[in-house]
């Protein structure tokens, strides 16, 4: 048996993780971009981080995937949930299980509402995410992702229509 487990990442970590983004096929990795790829800027993140939260995903001893809550640290009061599963380890349920812990982490510390941006050509991403009770609040102006929110409320996943224009 596989041991699978969510640890919070090591800044000793950082250089394993530039190392896997930077070698991933760019065609599937083009939709993860939150932050720069290289060790030096990844551990920074690490180091700072106070309130923002950054998991690795972890089968036996190789990183199946990380996963983030970031912005409180920025003071948002939304964090912002982003995830990102190498191809060998797609189709497993891993995003969609950091996606259920990152609610439940939330609704543990108290946040009732969870933000997260995806590409409009990602379907795969939207769908789940989608199914997990986001819903379209509007459009980052700098990269067209789709902004989504999911409220950590009771009935949280009850599916409502939003519609948002935007000039």
């Amino acid at each position: 048996m596989i041991k699978l487990e969510m640890l919070p990442l090591k800044p000793s970590q950082s250089r394993m993780l530039a190392l896997q983004l930077k070698q991933e096929d760019a065609e599937y990795i083009k939709y993860f971009q939150p932050f720069p790829f290289d060790s030096g800027e990844i551990r920074k993140r690490l180091v700072d981080a106070r309130k923002d939260c950054y998991w690795g995903i972890f089968c036996g001893k190789k990183l199946a995937g990380i996963f983030m809550l970031r912005g409180m640290d920025d003071g948002y009061e939304i964090p912002s949930y982003g995830v990102y599963i190498p191809r060998e380890w797609s189709g497993k349920g891993l995003s969609r299980l950091s996606l259920l812990f990152s609610i439940s982490w939330c609704r543990v510390n108290g946040f009732k509402t969870l933000m997260l941006k995806v590409h409009p050509k990602n379907a795969i991403a939207r769908k789940m995410y989608e199914d997990h009770g986001f819903l379209e609040v509007g459009v980052d102006p700098k990269n067209d992702n789709i902004i989504m929110h999911r409220s950590l409320a009771e009935g949280g996943r009850k599916r409502r229509v939003a519609y948002i224009f935007q000039p």
